[in-house]
């Protein structure tokens, strides 16, 4: 369990891939993936938040 410490780069992360027009634009999409380089540096993983993360990607994609 990685707490607020762990939190704050996933919100960061999160909050860049919107500002960048979701992951329906490249600019998104590029986002994403340093968000996901950048937690697998910290082995951070979604644990039980996995469904949660995948269902607001596809809504994203999808609207």
């Amino acid at each position: 369990m990685a707490g607020p410490h762990g939190l704050r780069p996933v919100q960061g992360g999160a909050r860049a891939v919107l500002e960048a027009g979701g992951v329906g634009t490249a600019g998104g999409r590029e986002a994403l993936g340093t968000l996901d380089e950048k937690l697998r540096a910290r082995e951070l993983r979604a644990g039980g938040s996995e469904p949660l993360l995948a269902a607001a990607l596809f809504l994203d994609l999808v609207r």
